[in-house]
């Protein structure tokens, strides 16, 4: 089916032109137009928002990344969106610019998320970019704060984790941002499984390597800060993959920062637990150690390495168990 077969969404049409999105950028009243019927709207003269005819103190236009996101889902999807979903989708823009509006109270913000909730895995990303970008001001990162103590949102952003590379680089993308700026409820995204989500997309990020995933990175970053807590920690060993993939990324030619992240990882989990090291030492840990330490990564992460080495090597020594077969 063409573009001039298909019944497109209002939501997804230029009031301008009434035809598919192209190019949508949004203009400071918060209304979205395709980028090449606006500029001919304002070379003409005008100086109003089409649909508001509001006075344009600000001609700037802002690519509407969101729905441009969205048209493309429609399109790859069979054009299958239901009209709950098509009612939200519409709403997103407008809650962005709502978001980032010193205007709107902070009571209605929120509530504008927790409306976003109820949608599909779709509408579910759609909130996560949501508060990866709405996240600078000083008032939407209260508001991230108050996120990151809901429990149901944090269940719906970890369930995506465990979704599709698409969705998972979404939630974990908004689980960095809450992590990095609000006292996010840890205990309760532990809870829900975040640990056995953040393994299970970076070890699959190693079998889809030609199409490098941004967010691997990301979960590093965030599995790294969560194993200060004792029941991450415990997730971490239950889970079968766990230390075989930390192990895995201590030594990354094309990613220091994954190394480095592993490596402290590693220490943590390893300083207090016997099956820990023996499950590294068994997965390999040691050579890549040394290929790290041979190789050009940071001066703090080969800090790093060698105090997983001495860690090693002096608590083997103390816990001579494994030498009991």
């Amino acid at each position: 089916m063409n573009e001039a077969e298909m019944t497109v969404p209002y939501l997804f049409r230029c009031p301008i032109t009434l035809d598919l999105f192209k190019d949508p950028v949004t203009l400071s009243t918060g209304q979205t137009y395709d980028r090449s019927s606006i500029e001919k709207w304002l070379a003409a003269g005008n100086l109003t928002c089409p649909v508001t005819m509001q006075k344009l103190h600000d001609p700037t236009m802002v690519p509407n990344h969101t729905l441009r996101h969205l048209i493309d889902h429609w399109l790859q999807m069979g054009h299958q969106f239901d009209h709950e979903d098509l009612a939200i989708v519409d709403s997103v823009a407008a809650i962005k610019h709502s978001l980032e509006s010193h205007d709107t109270a902070f009571e209605t913000k929120l509530n504008m998320l927790e409306t976003i909730r109820h949608g599909s895995s779709l509408v579910k990303m759609n909130l996560c970019q949501l508060i990866e970008t709405t996240s600078a001001s000083s008032e939407t990162n209260q508001l991230c704060s108050m996120l990151g103590k809901k429990r149901e949102l944090l269940h719906e952003i970890v369930q995506l984790v465990h979704q599709n590379c698409e969705a998972s680089e979404a939630g974990i993308k908004a689980l960095w941002t809450l992590l990095s700026s609000s006292k996010l409820n840890q205990e309760t995204l532990i809870t829900e499984g975040v640990v056995d989500g953040l393994i299970w997309y970076i070890s699959s990020s190693e079998r889809r390597e030609s199409n490098k995933s941004l967010a691997v990175p990301l979960a590093m970053d965030i599995l790294e800060k969560l194993l200060t807590l004792d029941s991450a920690r415990e997730a971490l060993l239950r889970n079968p993959n766990g230390i075989t993939t930390l192990v895995k990324k201590v030594f990354r030619v094309s990613n220091h920062e994954e190394s480095e992240n592993a490596v402290g990882s590693l220490m943590t989990v390893c300083y207090g637990s016997f099956q820990a090291r023996e499950e590294a030492i068994a997965d390999g840990v040691l050579t890549q150690l040394l290929l790290l330490l041979q190789s050009q990564c940071s001066g703090r992460t080969k800090t790093k390495a060698r105090m997983l080495l001495k860690l090693l090597r002096s608590k083997w020594i103390q816990d001579p168990s494994h030498m009991s077969n």
